[in-house]
């Protein structure tokens, strides 16, 4: 008898496992989306990633793109990189361009962010006065250096903005593009530079003093869209819902960007 006892014992033992073993399946792992970013919103889409990666769950990998002309090649599956694009962040004309070109789902395409241009000096220098045009055009002629990129917007300084100044030639021997604008900057290898206030932000060493006048800002504006072919259309259409909403208001302000919503 107490032999029969015994197994019965183990038999029922066996029987109450199973249901525990079913109850408690391994954890699934976290969804990570990868994410492209061009470097004039990179700092905002790190930071909405760290806040929505908090409240959803859903890892996001953020990596900087080259400048604009080279970003498409970045878009969709890249064979060149062992992972698959989920989102995009980047300017308007070049979303406009991944748009015609079939990499992105249009529907899925939501305004961000507006950046302006602004000066920088090195930290612990002189502010000089742009707030008019005078003053200006004065502070550009009087720098001894003047950084700027050699993305969208430098290009437009040195196509629109001082031709239209007479600038492009007591300038040409002063300008510099050969590196980073606040870099150059807080090195000292230039007294000014301008470049888009979003890009500034968060350099050490400068001191962003401002926009440059209205009568030569521009404005670029930042989008974000899905990448056709995305394995995690759910969660891409998330992290999309959350840059258009009140939640991330706060981090793209951080990011040295006026939020579109």
């Amino acid at each position: 008898m107490p032999r029969l006892s015994f197994t019965f014992a183990l038999t029922l033992l066996s029987i109450a496992a199973c249901p525990v073993q079913a109850s408690n399946p391994k954890p699934e792992k976290p969804v990570t989306l990868t994410l492209y970013t061009a470097e004039g919103i990179s700092q905002a889409a790190r930071k909405a990633a760290i806040e929505y990666e908090k409240a959803a769950g859903v890892k996001l990998n953020v990596t900087d793109v080259p400048p604009f002309n080279r970003i498409p090649q970045a878009a969709g599956s890249n064979p060149s990189r062992s992972e698959p694009v989920d989102i995009v962040l980047t300017n308007r004309n070049t979303m406009d361009r991944w748009v015609a070109q079939g990499n992105v789902d249009k529907a899925s395409r939501v305004e961000v962010g507006k950046s302006f241009i602004a000066m920088a000096v090195r930290e612990g220098a002189a502010t000089p006065d742009i707030s008019d045009m005078e003053n200006f055009r004065s502070t550009l002629l009087n720098a001894l250096s003047v950084a700027y990129s050699d993305t969208a917007s430098g290009m437009y300084l040195t196509h629109w903005v001082f031709p239209n100044m007479k600038l492009s030639k007591p300038l040409k021997a002063r300008l510099v593009s050969d590196q980073a604008v606040g870099e150059a900057v807080a090195n000292g290898d230039a007294e000014v530079g301008l470049q888009q206030m979003s890009e500034l932000t968060h350099v050490p060493g400068i001191k962003v003093i401002g926009l440059i006048p209205d009568q030569v800002q521009q404005m670029t504006l930042y989008s974000a869209a899905a990448v056709k072919g995305s394995s995690h259309p759910q969660e891409t259409r998330g992290f999309l819902q959350y840059l258009v909403s009140p939640a991330a208001r706060t981090v793209i302000k951080d990011g040295g960007l006026i939020p579109v919503h």
